[in-house]
């Protein structure tokens, strides 16, 4: 559930609920109407949205299949970003286990509207901006972590 509060944290409101559909991983508001949260579970993964101060939350997009989103950042009203991963076979490896973590990452620079793909090797648990042309990801593979530098 997302939960909101408008004095510090004394009391909170329940402003969406997911029960029983999937879980959230994510929050990050710019301002205090503008929110990105992402969310997955058994079947699909989602992100989701409110320009109203979180009085209502719309899906901006839903991905079917083993997609996980971990991760949500916003850089202005319009530039965001949010990224996971998924397990994926390695045709090129030879090991027994030829299976290996993929970063997933979508951009979207049209206030959520659309978004644009990309992927990196390893799965990104975590991303963050120095500012809107500089941003991270920590992300996690078969045998080491590293930081991976983000393009547009």
């Amino acid at each position: 559930a997302i939960s909101k509060t408008s004095d510090g944290g004394k009391t909170w409101t329940k402003v969406f609920d997911s029960k029983n559909y999937f879980y959230l991983n994510q929050i990050d508001c710019i301002t205090d109407s503008s929110c990105l949260a992402v969310g997955e579970g058994s079947s699909s993964t989602y992100i989701l949205m409110t320009k109203d101060s979180g009085n209502t939350w719309d899906i901006a997009l839903r991905l079917d299949g083993k997609y996980s989103l971990r991760s949500s950042k916003m850089i202005t009203e319009n530039e965001m970003w949010v990224a996971g991963g998924m397990l994926v076979e390695d045709t090129s490896s030879i090991k027994e286990n030829n299976m290996k973590l993929v970063g997933i990452y979508y951009y979207s620079d049209d206030g959520g509207e659309t978004w644009a793909m990309t992927t990196s090797d390893g799965y990104a648990y975590d991303i963050s901006f120095a500012n809107k042309d500089i941003g991270y990801a920590a992300t996690i593979h078969d045998d080491h972590c590293s930081i991976t530098k983000l393009h547009k």
